[in-house]
């Protein structure tokens, strides 16, 4: 997860659109692949043709669900790259990219969708080009803008999507909003990210309904800043813009870190919601999809865990979601 800075593209590079930003939100559209592949089902003859026909084959999977998702990735760095490419190659139906940071050199190291003469470029119209590789039968929607500034943005887009993938790393309260926005509207929303010494791993997911989710564990010291933000009160917020401290940004927020590492993290986080997709949507669930992932890269350890719901969570609570 990448800290969002205010520094707007200032060139334009390639097929991208990079010119200065004045802070309004600013939109592109790329079309899914014509002519889009003929998803041919396990029983038609040409079923080898199915570029899909390797995991359709996985037990209990359903491309057709697959297919209707649309996902919503906010922040395009080391994890929400790998997010972006794997809802693809998955052949969910839509990606809405959100980020307001452009590519620098630094990034191309573990950043998939990004090289070097990317640089300078802005991330959401470098990855859309970056996609293209990958893309199968995905339709590509960008937005250029700060997502703290422009909250309302971010609820609108969320109102239209069936997943959030939070990669921005803007701190606890940040976290708190998003998972706010996502209980009252009953989202998955699955976010995660790497250690600045080590290159450890977590990643977590709020399953609805009733959670748990992040606020079950988090302990925020400043109950009037989360009370603003809470489920009925989150979707007229127009701007967070004021409402809460940043992390520290420069220098001393930059760690050290690697593509095995933040790739890990995006696997790990589409491999919960689609096993999450598969087994609790609808049906009685095969086993528990775990809320919590850890990877310790020194050891090559991984521990997964459930996380404990709170009773008396001010986000997901039955109170606050209804």
């Amino acid at each position: 997860r990448r800290v969002h800075g205010d520094s707007p593209a200032t060139r334009t590079h390639g097929a991208g659109m990079a010119h200065q930003h004045h802070g309004q939100p600013e939109f592109g559209a790329y079309p899914a692949p014509h002519p889009a592949p003929t998803l041919y089902d396990a029983a038609h003859p040409n079923f080898h043709l199915n570029p899909f026909n390797r995991q359709m084959r996985t037990r209990g999977w359903d491309q057709a669900r697959v297919n209707r998702q649309v996902a919503f990735v906010l922040g395009v760095g080391g994890n929400g790259c790998t997010v972006a490419m794997n809802c693809c190659r998955l052949g969910f139906a839509k990606v809405v990219l959100l980020d307001y940071d452009v590519v620098e050199a630094h990034n191309c190291n573990r950043q998939v969708l990004f090289s070097v003469s990317d640089v300078g470029c802005r991330k959401v119209d470098a990855a859309a080009r970056g996609l293209s590789h990958h893309n199968i039968r995905t339709e590509i929607e960008t937005v250029h803008c700060d997502a703290k500034k422009n909250w309302w943005c971010v609820v609108d887009i969320a109102q239209r999507c069936s997943v959030v993938f939070n990669n921005i790393d803007l701190g606890d309260y940040w976290d708190y909003a998003v998972q706010s926005l996502c209980c009252r509207l009953q989202l998955p929303l699955l976010q995660g990210g790497t250690e600045p010494v080590y290159g450890h791993m977590a990643g977590g997911a709020f399953f609805p309904p009733g959670g748990p989710c992040y606020a079950c564990a988090a302990d925020l010291p400043d109950p009037a800043i989360t009370a603003r933000l809470a489920p009925q009160n989150i979707l007229t917020l127009r701007s967070l813009d004021g409402e809460f401290p940043n992390l520290e940004t420069g220098q001393a927020m930059m760690g050290g870190s690697q593509i095995y590492t933040c790739s890990s993290v995006g696997h790990i986080l589409c491999s919960q919601f689609v096993q999450w997709l598969m087994r609790y949507h609808g049906e009685a669930p095969l086993f528990k999809v775990p809320t919590r992932a850890h990877l310790y890269w020194l050891s090559f350890r991984l521990e997964t865990l459930e996380s404990q719901k709170n009773p008396l969570c001010p986000l997901c609570s039955s109170t606050t979601t209804t």
